[in-house]
């Protein structure tokens, strides 16, 4: 009779094993999907009647063409606030139209952050930038609204990058919304986004205050970081609100067999 009940548990036990070295075995397989890379997409919208794919490429172009214009050269940091504004457009026309294009002039854009180089991106997003805003006979709508709620009404170049020197990582809010529906959606960028001393350096090295060779290598570097983040980072990393996505169905009930065959097993052990 003892000898039975070991036989039993025996068996039990190979056949638990076997459960769970499978699960492991599907969780791990080579036929499981692999993490797609992240790709900066192209924000889409409808001009006239015509289809357009505005790549970032096009956009920074625009904007360097525009600042240049206005004050000779560029801030070396500008790339990093195209960029977020850029992604920033994308996530809110996906939130508010959701898969539809949407048409130039029904796009409304109101920013918290007095910043030249964003508000460019905006400014051509809805077609109301330099040298565009008579290109149509409607445009969208682009508008400076600060923290404290007091409409920038000045939106020259010039302006806005002395206005930037103050600003900190609770500007980095943006409103996108269809004109026609009213519908909106807030984008806010994460906080931890920007490393700790990151705006005190930017106002040293951007606006000429004294600033070592150390702490110009230190801005350069974070900016880059900041920026390669705004352009490959998932928008739950970079952005408020957003949840991360769920794991992979089978996956979830791979590991939950795996659990319970473990238990299983000590339980009889």
């Amino acid at each position: 009779m003892k000898v039975g009940k070991i036989g039993i548990k025996a068996l039990v036990l190979v056949l638990i094993m076997f459960y769970a070295l499978a699960a492991i075995a599907w969780v791990t397989g080579v036929e499981a999907p692999e993490e797609e890379e992240f790709e900066l997409g192209e924000v889409t919208i409808e001009d006239n009647g015509t289809e357009l794919a505005i790549s970032i490429d096009e956009v920074s172009e625009y904007v360097t063409e525009k600042i240049e214009d206005a004050m000779g050269s560029v801030p070396e940091d500008m790339e990093m606030f195209v960029s977020g504004a850029y992604r920033a457009t994308l996530l809110g026309i996906s939130e508010v139209w959701e898969g539809e294009v949407p048409s130039r002039d029904d796009i409304k854009i109101v920013s918290s952050l007095p910043e030249p180089a964003s508000a460019l991106c905006f400014q051509y997003i809805t077609g109301t930038g330099p040298s565009m805003e008579n290109l149509r006979a409607e445009n969208g709508v682009f508008e400076i609204v600060l923290q404290d709620g007091t409409l920038v009404e000045n939106t020259s170049v010039q302006h806005l990058y002395e206005l930037s020197k103050n600003i900190t990582a609770d500007d980095w809010k943006f409103e996108i919304s269809s004109i026609s529906t009213g519908e909106s959606f807030v984008v806010e960028v994460k906080g931890d986004v920007f490393p700790e001393d990151f705006f005190g350096l930017r106002e040293k090295v951007v606006f000429g205050q004294t600033a070592s060779e150390k702490e110009g290598q230190e801005f350069t570097w974070e900016w880059s970081d900041i920026n390669d983040g705004f352009q490959g980072f998932e928008d739950y990393e970079i952005f408020e609100g957003l949840e991360e996505p769920a794991p992979d169905s089978a996956t979830i009930v791979a590991l939950i067999a795996v659990i319970l065959a473990i238990v299983i097993l000590a339980l009889i052990i």
